[in-house]
């Protein structure tokens, strides 16, 4: 073993065995870290892509409320409120549902089978913003449906946007906070293998000492190690999380089946972004590359606390 490493450039006997209980639990460990962070990277980009296409959505449309009063004529003011909104420059397009299509989409909850004519069924206005509409366009707007009919409610969702853009900062935050704690997860566990590495190997680091082997040459080949171990595993991990997102998107495409159509109506259409994809590279190359750094790091603070 002394001739073998005789020679600083010459290759040493192996400090840790490769193929070994422990580097294989390591290697699953990581894998399991790796594909959780992977999900959250991957979750995060999902996240703010679908919050700003939900609010650019929401933000283009504007619906009117027309509620039927004693002495009113329902009929007519939609069709004035439809007549002002249609010909507004900051509207591209505008359709008022008719009754029978309001009932109809009134039936899943009230049932097909009910007499709906003597209800107080409010009637719908709904209308797509044109690029040209700005505030005093929509403001004026809004005037002149209320004169024409006084009891509607004018909504351009600005609350609903407000409601989503949160909801959507702050479930990416907290992606953004999982990811963290699961890189520090990898950290702590890599410190851990290193120093177990470290004490297990420690007869021969010092018969390495003894023959004249730096500090820089011993720390490479556990830097070696734990890369090799953060690349099988990051790569399953990865992988995983991969097939997961890819999974899920084409079951979300699946509008034929009721549970395609139940998670499309909760998610929206699932579709992982380009940069989605860009992420769960980075993070697994990322997680190799500080698993290499930071095993370096410990087995050098570990070689000056030995000597």
């Amino acid at each position: 073993m002394i001739a073998a490493t005789a020679d600083p450039d010459a290759r040493p006997v192996t400090l840790i065995p490769h193929d070994n209980a422990a580097g294989r639990s390591l290697t699953a460990v990581i894998a399991i870290l790796t594909f959780l962070a992977c999900l959250c990277a991957g979750g995060a980009v999902w996240l703010a892509s679908a919050t700003s296409a939900w609010g650019t959505d929401v933000a283009r449309e504007i619906t009117i409320q027309i509620k039927p009063h004693p002495g009113s004529d329902v009929d007519a003011e939609t069709a004035k409120a439809l007549d002002l909104v249609a010909r507004s420059p900051a509207i591209s397009s505008a359709q008022a549902p008719s009754r029978e299509e309001t009932q109809q989409m009134l039936a899943p909850w009230l049932g097909s089978g009910l007499d709906l004519t003597q209800l107080p069924i409010p009637r719908l206005v709904t209308a797509t913003l044109s690029s040209r509409a700005d505030a005093s366009a929509l403001d004026a707007l809004r005037s002149q449906v209320l004169q024409a009919a006084p009891d509607a409610t004018f909504d351009d969702h600005a609350v609903w946007v407000s409601h989503i853009t949160g909801v959507g900062r702050s479930l990416t935050l907290l992606a953004g906070l999982l990811f963290a704690l699961v890189v520090a997860a990898i950290a702590i566990a890599i410190a851990f293998a290193t120093r177990a590495a470290m004490a297990g190997a420690r007869e021969i680091v010092e018969v390495l000492h003894f023959v004249g082997a730096s500090d820089g040459y011993i720390t490479q080949h556990f830097q070696r190690y734990f890369f090799l171990q953060s690349a099988k595993g990051t790569a399953v991990g990865g992988a995983a999380a991969l097939f997961m997102f890819l999974v899920g998107e084409g079951f979300a495409h699946r509008g034929d089946s009721a549970d395609g159509a139940a998670m499309t109506m909760l998610l929206g259409s699932f579709h992982l972004p380009f940069m989605g994809y860009v992420a769960i590279l980075g993070v697994c190359v990322a997680l190799v590359a500080m698993a290499g750094l930071f095993s370096r790091r410990v087995a050098a603070t570990q070689l000056r606390v030995y000597y």
